[in-house]
């Protein structure tokens, strides 16, 4: 009973956090406008433009050698050309892109979530909460790993369906298979809350929200580093890489709440308001 108040005060943070994300312009036009780009945009750009643009299609033939085995089990590339082309875009190449989008909606998210309070002139008060260190590093990330995580499940889940829909005339139906539930469900789930983590961090140490969120862009390069690495085929996603690289991710994250505390104490914070 005697963690009842605490329990409260941390979901009030939390609800009050999410409350704010919403009522901001400029928190709430990235939250919306990104996912509906790389969700429901770019599977029907992809599922169009090799038809529309004439695209070549020799040079995608390395793909089609690997990416049956990133299929669902019973499933099998179309005999069209350009149906082959259009489904190792959507399955394979473009997967990396759904990583992108928590990494860069907690980024948005939690970049306000010490220097926020700092420019709103209430971190203060909240320095005076009844909580440790790192319930108030817990109730600040999950203020933005929740927004961040259901928007990318249900914008998976958007992507998944296009893309089978574009696909259906060429009798391939690939969603969902284990890469993309392993990439939706296990890896953007880690990476949002490491990459939260850090950008909260980050936000404790900058005086203003456009600081922390140039700081905590720089998480999104690896990103690009493994699309570039996925569509030239140096390095192929399989289940076993996400199951593996979701588990790092889950530790890292973890350490970061360990330490993340100690970065965001009290004593720092209070010299900064």
């Amino acid at each position: 009973m005697t963690d009842t108040p605490t329990a409260r005060l941390l979901l009030a943070i939390v609800r009050r956090d999410l409350r704010l994300l919403v009522a901001s312009k400029a928190t709430l036009i990235p939250l919306l406008v990104l996912p509906a780009l790389v969700f429901v945009v770019l599977p029907v750009v992809a599922g169009l433009a090799p038809g529309v643009l004439n695209l070549p299609l020799d040079d995608l033939d390395h793909a089609v050698v690997v990416l049956p085995d990133l299929l669902p089990a019973g499933a099998n590339l179309p005999v069209d050309p350009e149906g082959q082309v259009i489904t190792i875009l959507l399955v394979s190449l473009l997967a990396p892109m759904i990583l992108a989008v928590p990494v860069m909606l907690a980024t948005v998210a939690a970049a306000s979530a010490i220097a926020g309070e700092r420019e709103r002139r209430t971190l203060e008060l909240l320095l005076l909460s009844p909580i440790t260190d790192r319930q108030l590093l817990l109730a600040k990330t999950l203020g933005a790993w929740v927004p961040a995580l259901v928007i990318t499940v249900v914008g998976s889940a958007a992507y998944q369906l296009v893309s089978n829909v574009l696909l259906s005339g060429y009798g391939v139906q690939p969603f969902p298979n284990l890469l993309w539930m392993l990439l939706t469900l296990w890896v953007s789930p880690a990476i949002a809350a490491m990459a939260l983590l850090s950008v909260v961090v980050i936000s404790g140490r900058s005086r203003t929200v456009q600081d922390a969120m140039q700081l905590g862009g720089v998480l999104v390069l690896p990103l690009i580093g493994l699309l570039v690495a996925q569509s030239t085929g140096i390095l192929l996603l399989t289940p076993l890489h996400l199951a593996v690289g979701g588990g790092v991710l889950w530790v890292v994250a973890g350490a970061l709440l360990h330490t993340g505390a100690r970065a965001l104490r009290r004593d720092v914070l209070a010299m900064q308001v």
